[in-house]
């Protein structure tokens, strides 16, 4: 099968590789890009060099795709992670976060010399960045009014607008909603979408909860917290736009995963680092401080 994508005067080939679509490709290299930052956040020396040049080939993959929601993940990722860093007050740790992202930014860079600039796929990332706006806003407003104007309230029943239904000949509303929040609205409806908000709201509030008091006693495990809770924050912007890769078990199980993994963290005795343990004893009204939050 081919994929393909109109530009203005030229033609985008997506590129799948060996997953079924070049969505599922680009998430998967947009994921390992991500993750290798993670373990670089917590490696020294050589290992830490060997994650970061892993994920550097990975945007090779990534820009090859084609899909401009992947490759958004990697400043969504990179803005939250400095958001969090700063909001616990660790303003010294973001220009660290910052020097490892130069890395993959290198290697998009020695992408687009590669590629070229003139290439297909360079022209639709650069030449389409104005659009990301009006995207999501008639992505994730205007297409949550139509569902709702179409589905009427309660909506039109749970699974109707999964992707993998179009394969099935049975009788089924014709629907076709391409992100997250519209897909939600014409499956259940106004109260199905509320419940989802209170939901994801409490998700996210709890999964702040554990970050910041990780990287407020700079605990070992407060990189991962921090990284895991970006990634999902990355992920959840693009749903925004488009819902579809959920129908992928695998990328709808390891979200679940990622953001559970850093909830778990609730219960993970909070040791800090000889280091902040050491600035502490330095400044006793700062230690009371900590000890508060």
């Amino acid at each position: 099968m081919d994929w393909v994508r109109y530009g203005q005067g030229y033609v985008v080939n997506l590129v799948a590789g060996f997953y079924r679509s070049p969505d599922v490709m680009g998430w998967h290299a947009a994921t390992v890009t991500l993750l290798t930052l993670i373990l670089a956040m917590t490696a020294r020396g050589g290992r830490r060099w060997f994650w970061l040049l892993l994920g550097g080939a990975a945007i090779a993959a990534l820009l090859l795709c084609g899909r401009r929601k992947m490759v958004y993940m990697i400043p969504a990722f990179l803005v939250s992670v400095a958001a969090l860093q700063l909001l616990a007050g660790h303003y010294n740790k973001v220009l660290t976060r910052v020097g490892l992202a130069l890395v993959p930014l290198a290697f998009m860079w020695l992408a687009h010399n590669w590629m070229g600039a003139d290439s297909t796929h360079m022209r639709y990332y650069t030449e389409t960045l104005d659009e990301t706006g009006p995207s999501v806003q008639e992505h994730g407003y205007h297409a949550v009014l139509e569902s709702y104007y179409d589905a009427g309230f309660f909506g039109k029943g749970m699974g109707v607008a999964a992707p993998g239904l179009l394969q099935i000949k049975v009788a089924r509303p014709r629907v076709w909603q391409e992100s997250g929040p519209s897909r939600v609205m014409v499956e259940l409806g106004v109260p199905g979408a509320l419940a989802l908000m209170f939901l994801l709201g409490n998700i996210i509030y709890a999964g702040w909860q554990v970050t910041s008091r990780h990287l407020r006693a700079d605990s070992a495990a407060s990189p991962y917290a921090v990284g895991l809770f970006a990634f999902f924050l990355a992920n959840a912007g693009g749903l925004v736009v488009s819902g579809q890769i959920l129908a992928d078990p695998f990328v709808s199980a390891f979200l679940g995963l990622s953001i559970g993994m850093v909830l778990s963290l609730a219960r993970d005795p909070v040791h800090m680092t000889k280091r902040r343990a050491t600035s502490l004893r330095a400044a006793p009204h700062t230690a009371i401080m900590a000890l508060q939050h």
